[in-house]
């Protein structure tokens, strides 16, 4: 194989495998939203705002809804599987940490929460788009703290 063609492959390999892969709510499928609530992520008048995973959908979610920001990792492997989540009312404060420029890592939006817990929410997709998801969760959180 030739050079341009690999350089070519390794780049369509690698836009086609990273970042944008955040959805709006109402994009969810009922079954996938049936899986949320399964794991104790979403009520059942909540709606999801924006959603994002690294993985399928049923091992990685991080996405933020009216109510809350929430976090899982469900792989089969229950010393490394978990659900994470804070009620807006429950978050002192959120913090964009922009790794767009690490191959190997996602930006995330790291969670500070009131009884001194925190938490991360990834997000694979380019700055733009991260920092664009960063925005409208601290723009839900602080509309629900005023």
């Amino acid at each position: 194989m030739k050079a341009t063609t690999i350089i070519a492959l390794s780049v369509l390999f690698f836009t086609t495998s990273c970042g944008n892969n955040i959805r709006e709510g109402d994009e969810i499928t009922a079954s996938e939203l049936s899986y949320i609530k399964e794991l104790g992520l979403l009520d059942e008048n909540e709606k999801i705002v924006l959603f994002d995973s690294q993985s399928s959908f049923e091992v990685s979610g991080n996405f933020f809804t009216d109510k809350r920001i929430a976090c899982y990792w469900q792989n089969n492997k229950p010393e490394e599987d978990h659900t994470t989540f804070a009620y807006y009312e429950n978050i002192d404060s959120l913090r964009f940490v922009d790794r767009i420029t690490d191959i190997s890592y996602a930006s995330y939006v790291e969670v500070y929460v009131n009884d001194s817990s925190r938490f991360k929410v990834y997000i694979d997709a380019d700055s733009t788009t991260s920092y664009d998801f960063y925005n409208k969760s601290k723009a839900e959180w602080s509309s629900m703290n005023e």
